[in-house]
């Protein structure tokens, strides 16, 4: 049985997007993302894009695997701020379409690997990108 781990949202996080809707949804990406504390995952999902409200602004997520507590056992869903999304850059196409420049945060931006920890972060990479 495949999981979904998300951090419940009360409501969409509406944003400008950076390119046109069509050219975003269900497009693969390429990202790391921060589970928790030194433990980031750098992987090959996909972008969802809600409909557009009625000021034309969208919700974007990012629907990445996650290996826990195993590899292909769920997904993890990262809704972007506007700030975020700016990170999306188109990519060579063959691969992937578009990367995430940087490391996207699952709950903030605020990083605990920035503070006093000297240790690196732990980023897991599956075989099939490396």
């Amino acid at each position: 049985m495949r999981s979904v781990m998300s951090e419940p949202t009360p409501s969409p996080i509406w944003v400008q997007p950076p390119f046109e809707v069509s050219r975003l949804q269900g497009k693969r990406i390429l990202a790391e993302y921060r589970l928790w504390r030194r433990h980031h995952h750098k992987a090959i999902g996909h972008i969802r894009v809600s409909t557009p409200n009625h000021a034309g602004l969208v919700a974007i997520d990012l629907v990445m695997p996650t290996t826990y507590p195993s590899v292909g056992d769920g997904t993890v869903v990262i809704s972007l701020t506007e700030q975020q999304a700016l990170h999306i850059v188109e990519a060579d196409g063959v691969s992937t379409d578009f990367v995430y420049e940087g490391v996207v945060f699952r709950g903030s931006d605020e990083s605990e690997d920035t503070r006093a920890w000297t240790r690196p972060p732990k980023i897991v990479v599956p075989d099939e990108i490396t």
